[in-house]
């Protein structure tokens, strides 16, 4: 549900171009969550929420998931 790549970039902008807060990423990855999770309810038996966020190299990915909201992105 939430991957450090192939997502679009306009998801991290408001509709000036600027970078979202915090708070309004939070808000969408919860709606995305609970609207897939909604969607496809009583199909699905496990879910991969959080995908490939942890490096062998140096931890946490950097994504735009974790430059915006921190590491408690996972949470």
């Amino acid at each position: 549900m939430v991957w450090h790549s192939q997502i679009l970039k306009d998801l991290f902008m408001d509709e000036s171009g600027k970078q979202i807060s915090k708070d309004a990423l939070l808000k969408k990855m919860e709606n995305h969550i609970l609207t897939l999770i909604d969607r496809y309810k009583g199909k699905i038996n496990a879910w991969d929420v959080v995908n490939e966020a942890i490096t062998p190299e140096d931890g946490c990915r950097k994504s735009k998931w974790y430059g915006i909201i921190g590491p408690e992105f996972m949470e």
